[in-house]
């Protein structure tokens, strides 16, 4: 698996240094669960992303009006390809540390117990509700529960992180079919992370995340 890495790399950025330079911390992940699915068994689904569903994000963001009952509706209620697209050069652990942050929960991994949802499935979130909550974005989620009810703040960096992966390769894809001769240089970037990611977790001997990586990169 480590050679695969070193002809991504090769692939992607061939001026780069080898991979003996400094590469992500793979201890800061864990890609062992998605919303409960083991995620060892690679022939499994793939993680959850932003409409709850699975594979890479894709379309548009929209206004989530129901209670944020899952990582899905979460991750697109704080607009998770705007931000990405805004943040291109930021890593996406660091972009979930944010989002957890803004729904209620501490920068340990816990919750602050007076940061509940105050929605219900009886009626939809109205416009002002939404401009109220801008800024107390907890209170969006289901009446009465906190962000450690929903999910761990390692769920929602493995969600934030396999859909950073699918939309670089998504910047990356368009780039290169474009005739522009080449990607963008930090959408180049941000593979060579991805990249150098994989193969650090291969080389830590998380065989089956550095191999699930490898999945998504195509």
């Amino acid at each position: 698996m480590k050679q695969i890495f070193r002809v991504r790399l090769a692939q992607e950025a061939p001026a780069a240094p080898a991979p003996e330079a400094p590469m992500p911390d793979a201890g800061a992940m864990d890609l062992g669960d998605l919303g409960g699915a083991p995620m060892a068994d690679l022939g499994g689904a793939p993680p959850a992303t932003v409409d709850g569903g699975t594979g890479p994000a894709s379309g548009s963001d929209k206004i989530i009006r129901i209670p944020l009952s899952n990582v899905g509706l979460i991750l697109q209620d704080a607009k998770i390809k705007q931000n990405l697209a805004e943040n291109i050069g930021v890593p996406g652990i660091e972009l979930a540390n944010r989002i957890w942050e803004q729904y209620g929960g501490n920068i340990i991994g816990d919750d602050f117990p007076n940061k509940m949802g105050e929605r219900t499935d009886k009626n939809e979130a109205t416009d002002e509700e939404i401009e109220v909550t801008q800024h107390q974005r907890w209170k969006r989620l289901p009446l009465g529960k906190t962000i450690t009810d929903i999910t761990s703040l390692d769920t929602l960096k493995d969600a934030v992180v396999f859909t950073d992966i699918g939309y670089t390769k998504e910047i990356a894809n368009k780039a290169k079919g474009g005739g522009g001769g080449g990607m963008p240089g930090m959408a180049s970037r941000k593979l060579d992370y991805l990249i150098r990611l994989g193969y650090n977790l291969d080389s830590d001997g998380e065989y089956s995340k550095a191999d699930l990586i490898d999945k998504i990169l195509g």
